[in-house]
């Protein structure tokens, strides 16, 4: 109907089109106040009329869309828009909230991508592979995962690597991936591929005895994602080594697969991190520095016995207390363990007692690198401060045990001699520690509340650690996996 086409071309309006016609850069400034999920939509129904129409004007629209919200509003975790809204381009880092890349947003945009690639890269064709993840922004996961290209010789591209079977009609092969589990200790993405005929080559074979299983030539061409590198990189098919290409590029391998043919790929994974963008060449290198591995050698824990239990002193969200021993591998490991600091820059490792004894040091939270505990005065509790005082506050010095007995030490003031920490006596979980001075403490169990047996440290940091230094305090960025706050007991039943 001659009204129906009429509305049907009115329907890429709300700007889009007119925006992407008068051209170029002002186009991202005028998405700014445009509500993402109004537009988005448009967009998706541009990109279908183009499939319909071919009428090249529509695929532009998709494209340039991809282009404006991928280099000016999108976060590093593929996000975009601020409460479904976008800003200012390339202004992001004033937009960090609680509203950042609303997953409604994330919804839609996952809805033009798969066309986006097949226009980008001609005749490529996609393959929906369900992964089961019970909704359906995860379960999208799976329908970008391989992209054929038609042409004389079959060619699939592998774009994600996900554990997934295709059944490869094209190039008459079932193509298997097996993406081992990412764990912190190993920093490798290591991918497997095995073939066999597909089941219509298989009967086609059985039917003319061919009996070596292999199916017509066809390409592979696997993703080499940007963050990786090449140093550690390795591509080998039935053990024989292939050259890899530099990262953001493919890897394309032409044969004829066979069963029992076994691609492996090994692709080195690090840390990284992405400047926001905020208008401005800032550096992240002021805020995020790279913790030493030498710190692990300056790592101790600070315990008491009282009655039938032993305390460790702790850093309770920025307060010192003296806590219960945590069992190993919990989130109250990393509070009760401290960094010590030797104010004489000649020291640095701690292998025991006597490497502490007498000497000025400084005690850093494990979980608040940087940040030192500081004094407050006689007889008041212990703090956390993100910087080292000039009234010497935050220096103590290292001395035998109050109470005499070996393997013990106390924590003396290094600006009020004879104060130390002090925890009491008889006392339990989330006893606030102090500095206490001995003259003239009627405490007949001074010495014993005032000494500590000295241990390694309950914690200690991941290879891939850092420092993320914030307004009011900092913190310790480590990969998920390296810290745990749970633990589990496993019963095996052996049977003869």
């Amino acid at each position: 109907m001659p009204g129906c086409r009429c509305a049907g071309r009115m329907v890429p309006y709300l700007g889009l089109k007119e925006k992407m016609l008068e051209g170029g850069q002002n186009f991202a400034e005028d998405i700014s106040g445009f509500h993402a999920n109004t537009h988005i939509p448009i967009v998706i129904g541009a990109q279908m009329r183009y499939e319909i129409t071919g009428d090249p004007l529509y695929k532009d629209i998709g494209t340039f869309f991809m282009d404006i919200v991928t280099s000016s509003h999108s976060y590093a975790t593929g996000g975009t828009s601020v409460s479904e809204f976008w800003s200012d381009p390339k202004r992001l880092a004033s937009t960090l909230q609680t509203e950042n890349e609303e997953s409604c947003t994330t919804y839609n945009m996952l809805k033009i991508i798969p066309p986006f690639l097949c226009f980008c890269a001609n005749n490529l064709i996609l393959f929906f592979v369900s992964d089961s993840k019970g909704i359906e922004s995860f379960s999208k996961l799976g329908d970008s995962i391989y992209f054929e290209e038609e042409g004389e010789v079959p060619g699939l591209y592998i774009i994600q690597y996900i554990s997934s079977s295709l059944d490869w009609k094209s190039g008459q092969i079932m193509i298997n991936q097996k993406v081992d589990p990412v764990v912190s200790s190993d920093p490798y993405l290591r991918v497997t591929f095995t073939f066999s005929p597909n089941e219509v080559f298989a009967t086609i074979d059985l039917s003319q005895k061919h009996t070596e299983g292999s199916s017509q030539a066809s390409t592979l061409n696997l993703r080499i994602p940007v963050w990786t590198h090449l140093d550690g990189a390795t591509a080998t098919i039935n053990s024989q080594s292939l050259a890899i290409p530099a990262p953001g590029s493919f890897l394309s391998v032409n044969r004829k697969w066979s069963s029992g043919d076994k691609l492996s790929l090994q692709l080195p994974i690090s840390l990284r991190t992405e400047a926001i963008q905020a208008g401005s060449a800032d550096s992240l290198s002021d805020s995020i520095t790279p913790i030493p591995a030498s710190y692990n050698e300056q790592l101790v824990s600070f315990s008491q016995d009282s009655g039938n239990s032993t305390f460790v002193l702790t850093n309770s969200n920025q307060s010192i207390t003296m806590e219960e021993h945590p069992k190993p591998g919990t989130d109250a490991c990393l509070q009760a363990t401290f960094r010590i600091v030797f104010n004489d820059s000649t020291s640095s490792k701690v292998l025991g007692i006597n490497d502490v004894i007498d000497k000025s040091v400084m005690l850093e939270p494990f979980d608040l690198p940087g940040m030192l505990l500081v004094q407050q005065g006689k007889d008041s509790s212990l703090a956390v401060t993100n910087s080292a005082a000039d009234d010497g506050s935050s220096i103590f010095r290292v001395v035998l045990g109050l109470d005499g007995k070996d393997g013990t030490v106390s924590l003396e003031s290094g600006s009020q001699e004879g104060c130390y920490i002090y925890s009491g006596v008889n006392y339990k979980s989330g006893q606030s520690m102090k500095l206490s001075c001995k003259l003239g403490s009627s405490d007949p169990g001074f010495n014993q509340g005032a000494r500590f047996v000295m241990n390694k440290g309950l914690s200690e940091y991941h290879p891939i650690s850092f420092v993320a230094e914030g307004d009011k305090k900092n913190f310790l960025l480590a990969p998920l996996h390296s810290l745990r706050d749970e633990f589990y007991t496993i019963y095996f039943n052996f049977q003869a």
